[in-house]
C-alpha cells in the first residue's frame, strides 16, 4: 500500500472497513489474513507512537485497540459508569469485564454464506 489511499464506504461497519482493509493488505503484499491482521497490528503500534503525550479521544468498537489506553470511560445508556486503566476496570467493574470477555470470545467468529441459513420472517 506504498503512497496510496484505502478508500472506505462510510456505510461499512467497522468490522467491514477492518475486514476490507486486511483483504487490501493481503492482496497488495500477497499474504494470508492472519499476516494481514499483524500488519494491522503494527499500525495501531505506529499510531500509538505518534499520538503518545497528546489527548486523543477514541471511541472504540474493538476493546483491544484501547487496551493500553492511560485512561478509559465506560459509558451504559449514554452514562459515564465507570473509568480506569484497562487492568483496574477488569478488576472493579462488572459491565467493563463483561463487555471485554465477549470481545475475546468473539475474536475467532466468522460467517460465509454457507453458515447462514434462511429464516422466514411471519407477517413481513
Amino acid at each position: 500500500m506504498k503512497n496510496e489511499t484505502l478508500e472506505l464506504d462510510k456505510e461499512q461497519t467497522n468490522a467491514e472497513k477492518e475486514k476490507n482493509l486486511c483483504a487490501k493488505l493481503a492482496s497488495d503484499a500477497n499474504m494470508d489474513h492472519t499476516q494481514a491482521l499483524e500488519k494491522l497490528k503494527k499500525l495501531n503500534e505506529a499510531i500509538a507512537e505518534l499520538i503518545e503525550d497528546k489527548t486523543v479521544v477514541v471511541i472504540a468498537h474493538r476493546l483491544y485497540s484501547i487496551k493500553n489506553a492511560e485512561k478509559i470511560v465506560v459509558m451504559d445508556a449514554g452514562r459515564i459508569i465507570a473509568e480506569g486503566t484497562h487492568d483496574s476496570l477488569m478488576k472493579n467493574n462488572y459491565k467493563y469485564r463483561e463487555l471485554w470477555e465477549l470481545s475475546e470470545e468473539s475474536k475467532g467468529w466468522s460467517a460465509s454464506n454457507k453458515d447462514i441459513k434462511e429464516v422466514e420472517v411471519k407477517g413481513a
